[in-house]
């Protein structure tokens, strides 16, 4: 598998992939920077930056060829890249083509501005000076690449996982070895072997099946931090690893299966949906695809018996379902049977609008990210919400959920 690790000046990728090479076996760092300047002087006996376009492009070329050349089953290849460089008062993207194809996996280093310019001050290197002695230039550059990055990589359907400081960032890389699209379509794959010639219904669950979040109820008797999510997931980034730190610090707890059994009794049902999924059961597959906890919805499906299948993280199971896996499966499912996507939240789009048809439900507060995809150019044209929405999108449509 080819990696890459990026992030502005001073993130600390260099230290940070010598920490996962210590934990993962047949691992290899290339240093980006280093390798094209290599390849550039023997090709050309100039630096990679004095370069013109077209022998940049060569370069590149050349890169690409090296690092697949020596890329074998089992092995992490990692390699430190910069997705942009300050020009004036803007922000010029490096990202090319060739990048975008080679790997397989794009992380980045998400650091606070603070310590970019801690890190500026204690080392001896004095280049973007003006930007990496100034927080507020930091965070200016960071949003640059955070948003514009995701939006390239996703485009492709590739991962786009966003890394925070946490020490089980580490363990989280040293560890990765299948890629959203792998794990996509081997859960599509058994979902059609499932279905036959059934039709599917891929559901989320918090907030969709239920009316409330039983994560909540969860956290109060566990006694954890009920501001750690929002910590978490600060920024909207919902990427692989913000998932994998959310569910691990859920499943740390000494009580678990006491705060799964409270939470599943404040649990709130939303009976017109179910009764409505009840109805097209008859002749449909339901598939649950869940960002929360699959434990808790395993027990409770035992009483509702209304999922056939459930893909989420639980205590015995690291399945991580991220946005981009939802809309993976919902993808591949569709390539061969007919699907109906049903979710609550901008984490659910991707599922509902790969679907044949989209249902989005908003039965406690309106989305207010979903409102910001619709601004941003996001195509609802084939999404519909169920009369029984309580709260209505005026660009949405309103339609009984039906084959």
């Amino acid at each position: 598998m080819i990696v890459s690790v990026y992030g502005i000046p001073r993130s600390g990728k260099d230290t940070f992939i010598k920490l996962v090479l210590q934990k993962r076996n047949n691992a290899v760092h290339i240093k980006g920077s280093e390798k094209l300047n290599e390849l550039s002087k023997s090709l050309f006996g100039l630096k990679f930056r004095e370069l013109n376009n077209k022998q940049q492009k060569e370069i590149r070329i050349e890169f690409t060829r090296f690092v697949k050349s020596i890329n074998k089953e089992g092995c992490l290849i990692m390699v430190d890249g910069h997705y942009a460089f300050p020009n004036g008062n803007e922000f010029s993207s490096v990202f090319t083509d060739e990048d975008l194809d080679l790997y397989d996996v794009f992380f980045y280093l998400k650091r606070t501005p603070e310590e970019i310019v801690r890190n500026f001050n204690s080392d001896n290197k004095r280049d973007y000076l003006e930007y990496l002695l100034d927080v507020d230039k930091v965070q200016q550059w960071m949003n640059f690449e955070l948003s514009n990055m995701q939006k390239v990589v996703e485009s492709k359907e590739k991962d786009f996982i966003v890394l925070d400081s946490e020490p089980l960032t580490i363990d989280f890389v040293a560890n990765f070895s299948k890629t959203s699209l792998q794990i996509s379509k081997e859960i599509a794959k058994e979902i059609v072997e499932l279905a036959g010639n059934k039709n599917v219904i891929l559901t989320d669950l918090d907030k969709t099946i239920s009316i409330n979040d039983l994560t909540n109820d969860f956290i109060e008797k566990g006694e954890l931090d009920n501001h750690r999510p929002k910590t978490i997931f600060k920024g909207d980034y919902y990427s692989w690893y913000q998932f994998y730190e959310f569910h691990s610090w859920l499943c740390s707890i000494e009580n678990y299966e006491e705060a799964v059994l409270y939470s599943l009794s404040k649990l709130l049902i939303n009976e017109k949906l179910v009764g409505d999924i009840r109805t097209l059961k008859s002749d449909s597959v339901v598939v649950a695809l869940t960002t929360g906890m699959a434990d808790a919805w395993n027990k409770k499906n035992k009483e509702l018996n209304l999922f056939d299948c459930l893909y989420g993280y639980s205590k015995n199971n690291n399945l991580v379902i991220t946005p981009l896996i939802k809309k993976l499966v919902a993808k591949y499912v569709t390539e061969s049977i007919q699907t109906m996507g049903i979710g609550d939240s901008v984490i659910d789009l991707g599922m509902i609008s790969q679907s044949n048809k989209g249902y989005l439900i908003s039965m406690t507060k309106l989305d207010k990210r979903i409102i910001a995809k619709m601004e941003d150019g996001f195509d609802f044209k084939s999404i519909q919400q169920p009369s029984y929405s309580e709260y209505k999108y005026d660009f949405i449509k309103e339609g009984n959920i039906k084959w």
